[in-house]
């Protein structure tokens, strides 16, 4: 499952990198120049993820972008934990336990990176307890933890953001570290850049034939309608 995760994550950011390295400067920060790499645990496996870009369009155009509008940075930093499925009906597939997607956006002001957005979308199979849509998305100041020193040398000075919400949470579909880069994509790059990423991210088994883990839905001492959409009934 290892290998699986580790082609499937690198194809979906070689897939991405095909379309914004013309818009902005793209580095991937993991060993060897990856922007993902999974390893093989106990139970299951991990996949790790770390970005760099600059110069990323501030916002969408379907034309040329601009030289004249401003431009921003984005560090991703992502760590997402798959079980196997043991399923029958899901042949060789897998179920995400665990998934944890952490984005800053900055405005670059001279020597000094200002956070305009903070945002961290987490999964728990555990979850449902929590009095939470399962999916959901938290906001926090732009400050990089300690991991993320780690993964971002050589940063420019961060001024985070002030006094931030950080226990609202936004119910949102799945996010996992391949998934946000669809998201940059679609928020950033042309509609014919995002469908493109879209396709050959939809295109990769190993993001066809997985399952999240919801075991705690179960639980009778969980509240109903944890996942997102039972938060607002169950019409389409």
């Amino acid at each position: 499952m290892a290998n699986d995760a580790n082609v499937a994550y690198r194809k979906a950011f070689a897939g991405f990198n095909r379309h914004a390295h013309t818009v902005a400067t793209i580095t991937p920060l993991l060993d060897g120049g990856e922007c993902f790499v999974a390893k093989p645990l106990r139970d299951g496996v991990e996949v790790n993820g770390a970005l760099r870009i600059e110069r990323l369009p501030r916002e969408r155009s379907d034309g040329e972008p601009d030289p004249r509008e401003p431009r921003i940075c984005v560090l991703l930093e992502s760590r997402d934990f798959y079980r196997p499925d043991a399923d029958p009906d899901h042949g060789e597939g897998r179920k995400l336990a665990h998934s944890a997607v952490r984005m800053g956006y900055y405005k670059p002001v001279k020597t000094t990176w200002k956070t305009l957005l903070g945002i961290r979308y987490d999964y728990e199979f555990r979850g449902a307890r929590g009095r939470h849509p399962i999916f959901h998305a938290q906001f926090d100041n732009g400050e990089l933890h300690e991991r993320s020193v780690r993964l971002f040398p050589n940063l420019p000075d961060i001024e985070k953001l002030g006094d931030v919400l950080k226990g609202v949470r936004v119910p949102t579909a799945n996010v996992v570290g391949a998934t946000a880069l669809l998201k940059l994509a679609a928020d950033h790059l042309s509609l014919q850049s995002f469908l493109a990423v879209q396709n050959e991210i939809a295109s990769l088994p190993f993001f066809q034939n997985w399952r999240c883990d919801l075991r705690s839905l179960d639980d009778p001492e969980s509240p109903p309608k944890m996942l997102s959409c039972g938060w607002y009934g169950t019409r389409q």
